[in-house]
């Protein structure tokens, strides 16, 4: 009886570990942030969809008058032997990895950062900068026809 109750905790314990060896994806759900500082700002989100994944790309873009907002969605599925995330784009499949020691991810040759809450207000910041920069520099048609007499 003691030798069956032993065998029942460690097939128990076994169960457990090995469970928790694996990986359901975790790590690359939230909203990510490209980590090299510069104007064009591009954003990943990474949300849970069953078994699989939903990766939303956002690139806030200054042109020449407006900010262009371009988002894309695409699937994305876990391999489960070596936890890269792999998205497919419609033109092939790109994979995105997860780097433990920066807790950041690598998707498309680009670092992310987990986007927190002093982040997104740095970020929020910069964007009303650029914003007011484009608006400053923007051409007022109505200005111009004052300085030519039109109005």
């Amino acid at each position: 009886m003691k030798r069956v109750v032993l065998v029942l905790i460690l097939v128990f314990v076994t169960t457990v570990l090995v469970a928790g060896c694996g990986s359901n994806g975790d790590i690359y759900v939230g909203k990510w942030i490209r980590s090299d500082p510069n104007p064009t700002n591009y954003f990943l989100e990474i949300k849970k969809n069953d078994d699989s994944f939903i990766l939303t790309t956002t690139e806030n873009a200054p042109a020449l008058l407006t900010m262009n907002v371009v988002t894309m969605q695409y699937p994305a599925i876990l391999k489960k032997d070596n936890n890269i995330l792999t998205v497919q784009t419609g033109f092939g499949s790109l994979d995105i990895s997860y780097v433990k020691d920066d807790n950041a991810i690598l998707f498309d040759g680009k670092k992310f950062k987990k986007m927190t809450p002093e982040l997104e207000q740095e970020y929020n910041k910069k964007q009303e900068q650029i914003k007011a920069e484009l608006e400053k520099n923007a051409p007022n048609p109505k200005k111009k026809n004052v300085e030519r007499g039109l109005l």
